[in-house]
């Protein structure tokens, strides 16, 4: 035996010490066992059969399938085991659970080496890491493959001594973290989908909210609280590294989709709504975890982050659920929507996932409690207060031209009719929204994606209200159609934008600009680009009205 371990869990547990611990020097070895102790104090034992159990579950489940149809074949008349198992299904199913065994090997190996990192920073917590050092620091193992070192159950022994000196790197996302969670969470996706499609109405309309929570919650949990923990460490208001892996999440949600179980045999006949949700699908999670490091930077940079609290965790489970959820959704609502249209198809079924949709409602009421949820740490930053205020003072600016723009100036071709004219009166809030964003990160990068959570909401909800002030009497239910109407379509119509936004903007560095002119500048080109956007919407016809 050449290293400690541990047996039994809670009180009844025992730490197992090779022989060799006597030659060592007292430090040392209180070192060891301190690790194996904070073993004990995590419950890791549990965990590890837990994760072991997993593993050892899967691998008859992925055969019952294969063993029921050679079963099959020994029974029936004209066949065979050998010509039941050679059809062409079997190799696909075959490909495909492999992929889920690699899968669930390469979590259980993170499993691992994650907790081992942890009772090494539980047995160091206000020691010195010398003992460590000296353990550690010894002869140099061989030095690993990658794939050696993603079947390991111990990290090696360089990646122990960095994270002792410096913590916070356990912290931090990796590629293997995003490649996982974002496969999973498209299997869980597709899983859930179908189920609900059959316990629900029996239509794709009703399973899509119940699917997409239920992976929103995996994104959240395992990916949203992982940036908000690297944001915190590095105290910064954006995480550079995370916008790379960003990508690798997207592209793993693609891969989910391809290897699922149910696909078996039906492969040809694309994901659960069509080939197009194998694009659609990552690029709607890149722009969400976009969001969520950028709502992360905000909150990462507010006063008072010395101590976490159960309000801070709860709002960020909250705000990455809706995130991720809210992107889920919308791109599964545009893909059933992009099948109802020839011309126009990609625009078309964006205003009905969006401004148009039926759940509407839904998606703006998600994007008003992330834009309270984001205005509440920008405001309390460590910023000085003119810099705080000014993405603020953008959504007013903006604002306040939309509006004067739509109700002053009225061309021949636009829409005389009331749905027309408050169906503008929304599209017009859209833009006013969509040009605070972009003047956002134009000047900031990436790191206005996070101002323009609660920024470009600000001047959406404004342009509307001063729009529907203005018409005040010629609604029947004037405060109901406020609410239900005008200020739900445009925050909906907003939400896809974000997304959509969020894309591109997420791979862009932070910058920023102390030059006052700039400063001044930006948000008057904002204004007058708001006055443009508006007199092109209302020369746009009936184009953007569904009509």
């Amino acid at each position: 035996m050449r290293e400690a371990f541990v047996l039994g869990r809670g009180s009844r547990s025992w730490i197992i010490l090779p022989r060799g611990i006597r030659l060592l020097r007292d430090e040392e070895a209180e070192a060891i066992v301190r690790h194996e102790m904070g073993h004990i104090a995590a419950g890791d034992v549990t965990l590890v059969w837990l994760t072991r159990g997993v593993w050892w579950a899967l691998l008859p489940v992925l055969l019952v399938a294969p063993f029921v149809a050679a079963v099959q074949g020994w029974r029936w008349e004209h066949t065979t085991p050998w010509r039941m198992l050679s059809h062409p299904f079997w190799a696909e199913y075959g490909v495909r659970a492999l992929v889920l065994a690699v899968i669930a090997v390469l979590v259980a190996q993170m499993i691992m080496r994650s907790r081992e990192h942890e009772a090494d920073l539980t047995a160091a917590r206000g020691q010195s890491v010398a003992p460590w050092e000296a353990l550690l620091a010894g002869p140099r193992p061989a030095e690993r493959t990658w794939h050696d070192t993603a079947r390991a159950n111990h990290p090696t022994h360089q990646r122990r001594l960095t994270v002792l000196r410096d913590p916070h790197l356990q912290l931090r996302p990796t590629v293997l973290d995003a490649l996982v969670v974002g496969l999973l969470a498209a299997v869980l996706l597709d899983s859930v989908d179908g189920l609900a499609t059959l316990l629900l109405t029996g239509t794709s309309w009703s399973a899509a909210p119940v699917s997409a929570l239920t992976a929103g919650l995996l994104l959240a949990v395992g990916w949203g609280f992982a940036v908000w923990r690297d944001a915190r460490a590095r105290q910064a208001e954006t995480v550079p590294p995370s916008r790379w892996l960003h990508l690798a999440l997207g592209v793993s949600t693609a891969a989910g989709l391809l290897v699922r179980l149910q696909g078996t045999g039906i492969t040809e006949e694309g994901t659960m709504r069509g080939w197009p949700l194998l694009i659609v699908l990552p690029l709607a999670v890149v722009g969400a975890a976009a969001l969520s490091s950028a709502f992360a930077g905000l909150w990462s940079r507010r006063r008072g982050t010395e101590h976490t609290t159960s309000r801070e965790r709860l709002t960020m489970l909250v705000v990455n659920t809706l995130l991720f959820t809210g992107a889920l959704w919308l791109a599964m609502d545009f893909c059933l929507f992009l099948r109802l249209f020839d011309a126009a198809p990609v625009l078309n079924a964006a205003l009905l996932a969006g401004p148009y949709s039926p759940s509407s409602a839904h998606k703006a009421a998600a994007l008003a409690v992330i834009a309270v949820s984001a205005a509440w740490p920008a405001l309390r930053g460590t910023h000085p207060r003119g810099h705080r205020g000014r993405p603020a003072l953008t959504a007013v600016g903006v604002a306040i031209a939309s509006a004067a723009t739509r109700l002053a100036y009225r061309p021949t071709a636009t829409a005389a009719d009331w749905t027309g004219t408050w169906r503008l009166d929304v599209l017009t809030a859209l833009c006013a929204g969509t040009v605070c964003a972009v003047t956002l990160i134009a000047l900031r990068g990436s790191g206005g994606l996070g101002h323009a959570l609660y920024a470009a909401p600000m001047a959406t909800v404004l342009t509307v209200t001063v729009l529907w002030a203005a018409r005040f009497g010629s609604w029947k239910h004037p405060f109901e159609a406020w609410g239900t109407v005008l200020v739900e379509s445009s925050l909906a119509g907003l939400a896809v934008v974000l997304l959509a936004l969020a894309v591109p903007a997420g791979q862009l560095p932070a910058w920023g600009s102390t030059r006052r002119e700039v400063n001044i500048a930006v948000p008057v080109l904002a204004v007058i680009t708001a006055v443009a956007a508006v007199l092109a919407l209302q020369h746009s016809g009936n184009v953007l009205l569904l009509r």
